[in-house]
């Protein structure tokens, strides 16, 4: 079974997936109090390292399943001690980032970790990061479990579902936050199609940072606790959201940004699609494609058949985003757009852990848009990798059963 949401979990919690839990590398004893640890290999491959300015995280299960998380193991390991590391992610079940954790750690970093609650007992990594951390007198360090949504309103069947990882240093590198659609399990790298953004942008680590530390507390923030933020060249959101309608939806407010004629190019990768809200964007999308923007949609496992149709009527081209062949499916929530304005050729992407229904915005997410040509050329690429693969089979798409 997929280790990611399914509609079919929505009654125990929105999108949860029921899998197996993976296998750990377990570092017994680690506590802080040890100054003389020996550098490990992966810490001494760090030395020197800072990553980019901005670029883009991706997956491939096939050719490079490990690709995010060792990049994720890799800026943790490139954390100097006396820094902060600031995760808010739905699963933490990875042998590669949890003992990368547990290094930063014991060296002096300070961890910061909010989990889904409902992970709990799916993989040991959570509950075992949580004893190292929670150990922590000083409580710079800890590790909280959330119950549903970190920050909506109660008695709403939710969860956390945002994959968020910020680090106040990484190498030479300040304010570093890597967002996006990756699921941090050994499960995801061998069957994920994921993207994540990696911004040294502060004013989008600081946005990120009221809303994190919100999600620590654990309970309603707000009678809507939606926030959106805006910059120079970026944008943000974070849900969940108690006003769930098209005029406050944050995607139909970025689609009505986007001229709908003629030269605009839109391309979605999306896992989920249904409900009110998949079929109000579907229809957003189709009246843009009947005025000439062309618009490319890989619909992944859980995309519904009422807004594929919908899209198919008005020209959008459909690909098929699950691969029963080798088990592998698309995990994005992303779209990238181009189209001409006064000044020049606009470029936009935005990578994120929304997927479109009305049942994820109850749900904590968050999204992050950028503007340049750079980035979205890197979109490009990844989304040609989707686009290319031959071997999709629409009527073999369901990789939920067992």
């Amino acid at each position: 079974m997929i280790a990611t949401e399914s509609p079919r979990t929505l009654l125990v919690a929105v999108l949860v997936p029921l899998v197996v839990a993976a296998a750990a590398l377990h570092a017994s004893g680690a506590q802080r109090g040890s100054d003389s640890a020996a550098v490990t290999v992966e810490e001494r491959a760090a030395a020197g390292f800072s990553p980019p300015r901005r670029a883009i995280l991706a997956s491939d299960p096939r050719h490079r399943p490990h690709a995010i998380a060792g990049a994720l193991a890799r800026y943790v390991d490139a954390v100097p001690a006396g820094e902060y590391i600031k995760v808010e992610t739905y699963f933490l079940g990875s042998r590669i980032t949890y003992p990368a954790l547990v290094r930063a750690f014991q060296r002096g970093v300070h961890v910061q970790v909010v989990l889904n609650g409902s992970t709990r007992h799916r993989y040991p990594q959570g509950p075992r990061l949580a004893d190292v951390l929670n150990a922590d007198r000083s409580d710079r360090s800890w590790l909280v479990f959330t119950d549903l949504s970190a920050r909506g309103p109660e008695g709403v069947t939710s969860i956390d579902h945002n994959k968020v990882w910020r680090f106040s240093q990484v190498g030479d590198r300040r304010w570093v936050t890597v967002v996006g659609s990756y699921n941090n399990t050994d499960y995801s790298d061998t069957h994920a199609f994921s993207m994540m953004w990696s911004l040294a942008l502060r004013p989008v680590y600081d946005a990120l940072e009221q809303t994190f530390q919100e999600s620590r507390l654990d309970r309603p923030a707000g009678p809507n606790p939606m926030r959106e933020f805006r910059g120079a060249g970026w944008s943000a959101y974070v849900l969940p959201s108690t006003i769930q309608s098209p005029d406050q939806d944050p995607v139909m407010k970025a689609l009505r940004s986007i001229p709908a004629r003629a030269g605009t190019v839109v391309r979605i990768a999306m896992f989920t699609m249904w409900d009110s809200r998949g079929e109000w964007i579907a229809d957003r999308l189709a009246a843009m494609a009947r005025q000439g923007a062309r618009v490319t949609f890989v619909a992944g496992p859980l995309v519904g058949r009422l807004p594929q149709d919908a899209l198919r009527r008005a020209g959008v081209r459909i690909e098929g985003g699950c691969w029963p062949s080798d088990g592998t499916y698309v995990h994005d929530k992303a779209m990238s757009a181009s189209y001409d304005a006064p000044g020049g050729r606009r470029f936009w992407t935005w990578i994120g852990s929304d997927n479109w229904t009305t049942h994820t915005m109850n749900s904590d997410q968050t999204v992050v848009g950028i503007e340049g040509r750079d980035v979205h050329r890197q979109y490009l690429r990844h989304f040609g990798v989707l686009t290319d693969r031959t071997d999709v089979d629409p009527d073999r798409c369901d990789l939920f059963d067992e």
